[in-house]
């Protein structure tokens, strides 16, 4: 009876909730264990936790308010530029869920695991339907992997991540900004404050260690040989982040188009990136490579953003002992750190989160562990809850994207979806894009329903594919929307208008592996 009673009572101040909520005891005795995660949260208070609302962020910290504020406030404004650098301006996105543990914090003491501080500065964590990023350096008196650290986020909320090496060194070269009134300055003076940031380190580093074959540096990952090790790691951030600066800014004008054109290839396997950079001049075997020559050519770049006060107000919002529980546990559940994974979510069966965002990322975590069946069921059970909210349209286009996947894994000529399918595909995208628009796999889905559904679409139908391409831009999927238009036009009768599309797309080069196959079955039509 001891064990008994000794097991309610951590399960109690595990949630920090009156044992009387659960008289009846059925909750206790409906849980057969708690994970090592839970038992890690019932040891932290998490007494001195806030929690702070932007427009683009919820943030958790232990830090004072003030100074939560001030970093709330830079972030904000890294978003404002990051829509401006790479032209998407989202109507309505969740908020980015951010964790900043002060140096002393439960959390760091909780959080504590074997291995390099450097090399888990700060995890990104983006299984749709969310985007979760947790700093574990101290943020305080460097904020470089911070910054790093959001940009990458904003990138993976807005589908503009990877490759990544791609997503790794436009987070590196943002973590060297001055970040300011209506703007953000890339490559800073060199002055006390910003010594350590500041990008001459790169030509350092590469000239010290010298630079990495483009064939191997396209194939690192987080898991490779050459991201390990402290210097190694320097040496593959400081290639791939010259790399992305020559990419965005050698020579004059506006580059995204060439960014957007490289990233995109890679992205859908259609050329590995040495090959792809090859195109571009990279690589050269005679000693001129402009990748090299621009390390030493650095020169500083700004981009300016409208500085609206409603955009960038920080509203301080109540937080509980149990919701700070729920959210440690959910993050080691995300950044797939070991232990008992089927423990942890076999009590959050028993009880679920309350807070709307926390469920969410419980869904996240299903997805995470490869649970897709349990994370769909997890999406479908908070979306009617989620109405009028911005996580209302990436829980649906999660949804949408699971239950696509399932019926089509590869689209063919001869795919069809039924008119069930089709109506709840279409349900589910419609209300997603009517929140935000520029969702690409919402945009994506929703083309391959018009096309493959069981009446082909005419006249004014046709016509709406433009305005998916629209959407989505110049991220990776445009090229799919057309495919998805092409075969369309064959199903309604219009050959010429499909051949035509499939044509246009082989000079692209920039669509999804399955594409090629189905332009060449196009033509034969």
């Amino acid at each position: 009876m001891r064990y008994v009673a000794l097991f309610v009572l951590l399960v109690s101040r595990l949630w920090g909730e009156a044992a009387a909520e659960n008289a009846d005891g059925e909750w206790a005795r409906s849980v057969v264990q708690l994970s090592p995660f839970h038992v890690r949260a019932a040891s932290g208070e998490f007494r001195f936790w806030g929690k702070y609302q932007t427009k683009n962020f919820t943030v958790y910290s232990d830090a004072s308010g003030g100074t939560v504020e001030d970093v709330a406030l830079e972030m904000e404004r890294l978003a404002a530029a990051f829509e401006v650098m790479f032209r998407h301006h989202p109507v309505a996105l969740p908020r980015i869920v951010v964790v900043l543990p002060i140096a002393s914090s439960d959390w760091r003491r909780l959080d504590a695991s074997p291995g390099k501080e450097w090399l888990s500065a700060g995890a990104v964590c983006n299984v749709k339907p969310i985007t979760m990023v947790t700093i574990s350096s101290d943020w305080q008196r460097d904020r470089g992997p911070l910054r790093a650290s959001v940009v990458r986020a904003l990138m993976a909320r807005a589908d503009w991540a990877g490759p990544f090496w791609f997503t790794m060194g436009v987070g590196e070269v943002w973590s060297k900004v001055a970040v300011g009134r209506g703007s953000v300055v890339f490559r800073p003076d060199n002055n006390a404050n910003m010594d350590l940031a500041h990008p001459e380190r790169w030509a350092e580093t590469l000239n010290e260690q010298g630079w990495l074959p483009w064939r191997e540096f396209g194939y690192v990952t987080n898991a490779s040989n050459e991201f390990i090790e402290e210097a190694k790691v320097r040496r593959f951030l400081a290639q791939a982040a010259v790399l992305c600066h020559w990419l965005f800014w050698s020579g004059e004008g506006d580059h995204l188009d060439r960014v957007s054109r490289c990233r995109n290839q890679v992205v859908h396997g259609i050329a590995p990136t040495d090959q792809v950079l090859g195109e571009l001049g990279v690589g050269r075997k005679n000693g001129s490579d402009p990748v090299h020559t621009h390390v030493n050519r650095l020169s500083a770049r700004k981009v300016e953003f409208e500085e609206q006060s409603a955009r960038f107000a920080v509203e301080s919002v109540s937080v509980t002992a149990r919701e700070m529980r729920e959210l440690f546990v959910l993050a080691q559940l995300l950044s797939q750190r070991p232990g008992d994974t089927e423990a942890a979510l076999e009590v959050f069966r028993v009880r679920a989160p309350r807070v709307p965002e926390l469920r969410v990322l419980l869904a996240a975590a299903y997805l995470a562990d490869g649970r897709r069946l349990e994370g769909y069921r997890a999406l479908l059970e908070i979306l009617p809850e989620l109405k009028g909210r911005p996580e209302a349209a990436t829980v649906a286009e999660a949804a949408a994207e699971l239950r696509f996947a399932r019926l089509l894994p590869e689209v063919t000529l001869g795919s069809e979806l039924s008119a069930e399918d089709a109506a709840q595909l279409q349900g589910w995208c419609e209300s997603a894009l009517q929140i935000e628009p520029s969702l690409t796999t919402a945009n994506r889905i929703l083309a391959w329903t018009w096309a493959l559904g069981p009446r082909p679409p005419m006249g004014e139908l046709l016509g709406k594919f433009e305005m998916l391409r629209t959407n989505v831009g110049l991220r990776a999927g445009s090229a799919e929307i057309a495919a998805a238009e092409a075969v369309a036009r064959l199903r309604a009768g219009d050959r010429e208008g499909a051949r035509q599309i499939a044509v246009r797309l082989r000079q692209t080069s920039e669509a999804p592996y399955f594409v090629p196959k189905l332009l060449a079955a196009l033509e034969k039509q």
